[in-house]
């Protein structure tokens, strides 16, 4: 048995219209991380996720704060919804030590404190 190259198969593949175009990548089009001046600046939150010896999953939603590096909540669950991720940065958002922005999975500005 004939054993083909990869090239000759991208070759024919690219001539019958079977090769998917690749997405090119426009450099700049992303904005830039704002870097945190003074404490309660900006917030991060993060997903960890792990396993319990008889194969439960847990999940961890971490929140920091960027400048001072230090954790603000730490909640662990089995199931962590989107309601539930809200009502935890809903607590970090005291009068006392609302942050004016958020980076995470989504990115929010805090106008008012929550409560």
């Amino acid at each position: 048995m004939q054993e083909i190259q990869r090239e000759r198969v991208r070759l024919i593949r690219a001539r019958q219209g079977l090769q998917a175009r690749r997405k090119t990548r426009y450099p700049g089009k992303s904005k830039p991380l704002l870097q945190a001046a003074w404490p309660n600046h900006v917030w991060t939150y993060d997903f960890v996720t792990d396993a319990t010896v008889d194969g439960r999953r847990l999940k961890c939603l971490m929140v920091c704060d960027e400048f001072t590096r230090q954790g603000l909540r730490i909640k662990v669950a089995r199931l962590l919804g989107a309601a539930e991720v809200k009502r935890v940065l809903g607590r970090c958002a005291l009068p006392s030590t609302a942050a004016q922005r958020t980076s995470g999975a989504t990115t929010a500005r805090s106008s008012s404190p929550r409560r």
